[in-house]
């Protein structure tokens, strides 16, 4: 009988290993029920873990690691399985192909895979033409095993490569070959792409990027429909892959698109009958196009010039953002927006003064409103409910939230930052250039240079929608940075906050924060720093770039929930310096974004997390959650309706669950106006000059703060304290006693030394908070207590103190 095969893992340090893969529903996450004991593997000692594939299928199989709890980073790991259960690699120990250059082809092959010594030139075979010349042996970099680079003529990059290799078994193995090599080091132009009016006389030139096609035809009409053609001009392509078409002139308000011809097979993306947009253009008839022709300086829809001269981005330590969606913040009637505005750019602009959208997130005290995507998105058919994460055209704004969709949508949305900025609001845009939705435009473009595949030309898909952006590739990080660059300069945009940003690489987010640090040198940038592949927090420490801190919200809401002590919640309140950040303002905190439950179904301790339904004790829980977030350094983040105790009825993904689930209703602020205040007066508290050394967290001024321990496991405190003396030129912060207590059911007492004086409690309970309630209590620290001060919190308290006016010296 044969032995099962088994895989096998090397850690001494490890307490648990898991396997999760597509052989046991990944450990039964596929289904929402992850459970590492699904595939735990067996310690057999000195670090060896093994886990028996008894019962799983032939063919091949991805998984992962699970060590202690935690994915291992990376791509998926590969077995193969023979019919009889043993480990086999059909392909020859061939990892990819890759055309490094014009006259190179390097084979790569697998750490594993003895590669036979007798191969030789005639060895190898390019199809469907290309001579091998010579071969040179090499080693492969970071562990990838050993490569050969065979040197070649009368290679064609437009062509469907394929490597024919005898002598690794019984029948010859042929591997399709890759042009990333080339795609890194060829196909560069700075020549401008899109539509521009050049020239003298003036004409108008459309230039778009596609590398490998053959050709490319511009077709433009005067309806949206393409019921009335007007003409086509066929493209000429440079050195660099940009297709260039020239016209004498065109009116604003033209419609058009391309189609574009390209090798066919495996792999291949161009459909040679099919339209496309253009992936430059400034504005489309909704995400399937064709492409609008309109004048970026003529006004109209609702706005008539910018006139945000004087706003400025507040200074990144004053920040309170409020992440949205455009659509959400008007749709409820409780909006006051007239039906055919609700849901739409001028609706949102046109909220101010009614007490809703504009005027609530302003009444509440946030400075920065973070949008969910408006890109072009795919919305099928067009205006139906969807967040935005799958956007198709990075330059268009999406139609469907503009009141005029045949172009309007430029000025309109111009028309609300314009609103927000006089509002003295900041616009932050979520971008999302790890993916693309439908109708998938850069694959007609160039499929195999604008996306991640594996060796047999399978998208790679860690961002869990299909397709990995491939934005090492020159071109593709231009087109990031152009549309980045575009959106400052023609929408005025504040920041960005990039999804899934562990997908871009490390040199594209460089890039990022040069090229528009540039254009806006107080540009806020933030990342979603993982991804399904991994993590790079930390990776942006020292750099101007700010991360989402799931630290941070894990540790809060667990805490909250009573499943976790102080020494969880200590290093998230002090600025996450212990865990990944230089300085606090790297980290957004947060305990609610558009993602997952809201934080009021998240604490709801009903079966149905239906948080509408919410207990005292889940109110207080959210209420201390909420201080957690605002009494900490770093850049403190809102959800939408958090601040009212919103809830989505137990929702936890409703990107295309409609406007009744994720619409905003303005009447849960009188419903629950003790909440909306308590927030309120924590932003106000927080950008008053009483929590100046909150913001200042981190500085010279004050790099961190003492810890106090409480007298239960829940309860713990932290003592600001200035570096300078209060008096050292009047400059220094204000100390802050911060007091916090997580028991769920249970006081907490705390012994904590203060300076002599007089001191003021801030908040005292879940209802009376702010400048105005300092009066309600105080104390009288004397030189008679140089032991200490007690304070009592009650379960889920939250107490903050503070230095109070010194007594007038008497005459």
């Amino acid at each position: 009988m044969t032995r099962p095969a088994q895989l096998e893992y090397r850690s001494p340090a490890a307490k648990t290993v898991s396997v999760g893969g597509d052989f046991n529903d990944w450990a039964g996450s596929a289904k929402g029920r992850f459970d590492p004991a699904a595939g735990r593997m067996t310690h057999k000692g000195e670090g060896r873990w093994v886990l028996s594939l008894a019962g799983v299928g032939p063919g091949r199989h991805e998984f992962k690691f699970i060590v202690d709890g935690d994915w291992e980073p990376g791509p998926n790991r590969t077995f193969f399985l023979d019919e009889k259960g043993g480990l086999t690699d059909p392909t020859g120990g061939i990892v990819m192909v890759m055309l490094e250059d014009a006259v190179t082809v390097r084979v790569q092959f697998s750490p594993l895979a003895a590669l036979p010594q007798f191969l030789e030139k005639e060895t190898f075979r390019l199809l469907p033409h290309g001579t091998v010349l010579g071969l040179t042996r090499r080693e492969g970099l970071h562990g990838r095993g050993e490569e050969i680079d065979l040197h070649c003529r009368d290679l064609d990059p437009t062509a469907n490569l394929r490597l024919e290799v005898r002598g690794l078994g019984d029948k010859p193995v042929v591997r399709p070959v890759h042009p990333d090599g080339l795609f890194r080091r060829g196909f560069q132009s700075d020549k401008p792409l899109g539509p521009r009016v050049e020239g003298n006389p003036p004409s108008l030139v459309f230039r778009v990027f596609a590398p490998r096609a053959w050709k490319v035809v511009l077709h433009h009409f005067a309806d949206p429909l393409r019921e009335r053609p007007l003409g086509t001009v066929e493209g000429k392509r440079d050195a660099d892959g940009v297709w260039e078409m020239r016209l004498p002139g065109l009116p604003w308000g033209t419609y058009y698109g391309f189609t574009v011809e390209g090798p066919a097979g495996e792999g291949e993306g161009f459909q040679p009958g099919r339209l496309w947009p253009d992936p430059w253009g400034r504005a489309a008839v909704f995400h399937n196009g064709p492409s609008i022709l309109v004048d970026p300086a003529a006004p109209g829809h609702g706005f008539q010039g910018w006139t945000d001269q004087g706003f400025h981005l507040p200074p990144k330590s004053d920040l309170v953002i409020y992440e949205a969606s455009v659509r959400d913040l008007t749709t409820h009637p409780s909006a006051k927006v007239v039906p055919d505005r609700r849901g739409k750019y001028l609706g949102l602009a046109a909220t101010v003064g009614t007490g809703a959208g504009i005027d609530h997130i302003k009444r509440l005290g946030a400075n920065v409103v973070e949008f969910l995507p408006v890109f072009e998105f795919d919305d099928d058919p067009p205006s139906t409910y969807h967040w935005g994460y799958m956007p198709a055209l990075f330059f268009c704004p999406e139609a469907s939230l503009a009141l005029h969709t045949l172009g309007g949508q430029v000025n309109e949305f111009k028309a609300l930052v314009n609103t927000l900025h006089a509002e003295g609001l900041a616009v932050v845009l979520d971008v999302v250039y790890n993916h693309t939705g439908a109708p998938q435009v850069l694959m007609g473009f160039d499929k195999k240079y604008f996306y991640r595949h594996d060796g047999n030309f399978t998208l790679y898909n860690f961002s869990g929608c299909g397709n990995d952006f491939k934005s090492e590739n020159p071109m593709a990080r231009r087109l990031i940075l152009d549309s980045l660059e575009y959106w400052v300069r023609e929408y005025h945009v504040d920041g960005f906050r990039f999804d899934l940003a562990e997908l871009l690489d490390m040199e594209t987010l460089q890039a990022i924060e040069e090229r528009l640090r540039q254009v806006k040198p107080d540009i806020l940038l933030i990342a979603e720093p993982w991804s399904f592949r991994g993590t790079i927090k930390g990776r942006l420490r020292g750099t101007s770039w700010a991360s989402w801190n799931d630290d941070f919200r894990t540790r809060v809401k667990e805490v909250a929930l009573g499943k976790g002590t102080a020494a969880d919640l200590l290093p998230v309140l002090r600025g996450s310096l212990e865990l990944w950040t230089d300085h606090p303002l790297e980290s957004v905190n947060y305990v609610e974004s558009h993602d997952d439950y809201t934080l009021t179904d998240h604490l709801s301790r009903r079966a149905d997390r239906d948080g509408s339904r919410h207990s005292e004790t889940d109110v207080k829980r959210n209420l201390f959650c909420a201080a957690a977030v605002l009494l900490s350094p770093g850049i403190p983040m809102l959800a939408q309706g958090q601040e009212m105790l919103r809830s989505k009825r137990g929702n936890h993904n409703s990107y295309n669950a409609g406007d009744e689930v994720n619409t905003v209703d303005y009447g849960l602020r009188e419903k629950n106006a003790a909440a909306f205040r308590f927030y309120a007066d924590l932003i106000a508290f927080r950008r008053s000059e009483a929590g100046r050394i909150l913001r200042e967290a981190g500085s010279a001024t004050c790099r961190t703060a003492e810890r106090i321990d409480g007298s239960k496991p829940g309860a713990v405190g932290l003592y600001w304290k200035p570096t300078g003396s209060p008096e050292a030129g009047g400059d220094a912060p204000s100390p802050l006693l911060v007091l916090f207590n997580a028991e769920s059911h249970a006081h907490a007492t705390f012994h904590v030394k203060l300076p002599p004086g007089l001191w003021l409690r801030a908040i005292g309970d879940h209802r009376r908070f702010g400048p105005q309630d300092f009066s309600r209590r105080e104390m009288l620290v004397t030189a008679a207590d140089e032991d200490g001060v007690s304070f009592d919190l009650p379960a889920l308290g939250v107490e903050v103190w503070m230095p109070g006016p010194r007594p007038r010296a008497s005459l």
